[in-house]
């Protein structure tokens, strides 16, 4: 048994589940820069529930130095999904990939590039088109 905030932390997670998740599959891939992309078969793929997040940002490119002349702003998708700590498999990974499986967002997916507890029993996952 937790305590009282742990497991008022809890019930607001499966509240936010509830009310903003939906099913993804987890689909393991191989560590490695030319590897990324081959599946890895020795973790079985895992559909669970998360809340997939694409939060607007603007973007600059890098200043090369100071010959560059005018750097426009790119407009571009920060994207997070973020999963109960207990629903998400403990070895996912960075880049494995996620598939959302809602039948209006069919075929999108997604590569992890960071995982980071938020503290409040939820796993935070960025990441980017794949």
């Amino acid at each position: 048994m937790g305590s009282l905030f742990s497991d008022l932390e809890k019930r607001v997670s499966e509240a936010v589940d509830g009310l903003y998740g939906e099913a993804v599959r987890i689909e393991p891939r191989k560590a490695g820069r030319q590897l990324a992309s081959a599946e890895d078969l020795s973790r079985p793929p895992t559909e669970t529930w998360g809340v997939v997040d694409f939060n607007p940002v603007v973007a600059k490119p890098k200043d090369m130095g100071q010959y560059d002349g005018y750097q426009p702003t790119v407009s571009a998708d920060r994207i997070i999904i973020s999963f109960d700590d207990d629903k998400l498999p403990a070895d996912t990974a960075p880049n494995d990939w996620i598939r959302l499986l809602d039948p209006d967002r069919k075929g999108l997916t997604f590569r992890i590039v960071r995982m980071d507890p938020d503290g409040l029993g939820r796993i935070v996952c960025a990441c980017v088109p794949s």
